[in-house]
């Protein structure tokens, strides 16, 4: 996570205000997504964000007296990671190294998966690993290669084996 400018963004993706253009808005509605630490549990960190809201909250003299409310819906995306020694991901790394000729980069990502789940609630050792470019996930042109889909095959595959002779 280190290597990302922005690990664990904040992001205030839909702002809504009055009723019309030349009203002055009697309520703001501004709707968004919240980081979760490696570490942090969703928990942790919506109490994090209540403290900041509150704490920018009571250093304005009209918010004071007019503090915003924070409502927490959607979807919750807790963090999660296996340890850097941990033998999953270098096995699955030297696999790739002998199959594509190179070590994969092994990066934290600020986006939400199912690891999440398998480590911390069913306690199983997980990395992601796959085909295509993350920056085209749910993107109006969406797609991954054939031959990525094939490399990436190849690698499972080996590692599985390797795996199952160990």
């Amino acid at each position: 996570m280190r290597d990302l400018g922005l690990p664990y963004p904040t992001n205030l993706g839909r702002i809504q205000g009055g009723a019309w253009s030349s009203t002055v808005p009697d309520r703001l509605v501004v709707e968004g997504r919240y980081g979760v630490a490696v570490g942090q549990t969703a928990a942790e960190a919506e109490a994090e964000l209540r403290e900041v809201v509150q704490a920018a909250c009571d250093a304005d003299p009209w918010l004071a007296e007019h503090p915003a409310t924070v409502m927490i819906a959607g979807g919750r995306f807790e963090s999660a990671a296996v340890p850097t020694s941990h033998p999953l991901p270098w096995g699955l790394g030297e696999t790739a190294r002998d199959v594509l000729g190179r070590l994969p980069d092994f990066v934290g990502v600020p986006y939400g998966a199912d690891m999440r789940l398998l480590i911390n609630q069913g306690e199983t050792p997980t990395v992601l690993y796959g085909p295509g470019e993350p920056h085209l996930a749910h993107a109006p042109n969406e797609h991954v290669p054939l031959e990525d889909v094939a490399r990436c095959a190849r690698v499972l595959a080996v590692w599985v084996m390797r795996a199952l002779a160990a």
